[in-house]
């Protein structure tokens, strides 16, 4: 949501825009965003009993994707904005970054719930 914002801000202001987003981030979205990409990719070994691995393994496979595609290129687009400064063509590469990351989350999320469902029927 706030990478489309990036087109938005003034030329003139961006740098400091951009500092003052990187400096706002660590403890709201990095830090929780990581947490559930280990989560996920963690739930391959502790998955609950009676959760099927391939439910397990697309789990897993959303937290890596989701990891590697903030590593190898949201944050080196991030960086790269701090070195140039606002750019239409890193702003949509951000943009885009954020598809297979949001596709990955989304159904992890979905296929989490479905096996706290199950795991909580069979425990009632």
């Amino acid at each position: 949501m706030s990478y489309p914002l990036y087109r938005a801000v003034g030329t003139e202001d961006f740098a400091a825009y951009h500092l003052q987003y990187d400096d706002s981030i660590p403890f709201v979205v990095i830090a929780p965003g990581f947490a559930a990409f280990l989560g996920g990719v963690a739930f391959w070994w502790t998955r609950p009993e009676g959760v099927p691995r391939q439910v397990a393994a697309v789990v897993a496979v959303g937290g890596l994707t989701s990891a590697l595609t903030t590593v190898l290129w949201a944050i080196p687009m991030h960086d790269r904005l701090d070195r140039i400064g606002q750019s239409a063509e890193t702003i949509d590469s951000l943009v885009l970054a954020n598809v297979p990351r949001t596709v990955a989350l989304t159904v992890s999320t979905g296929l989490l719930m479905w096996a706290l469902v199950r795991s909580l029927s069979r425990s009632a």
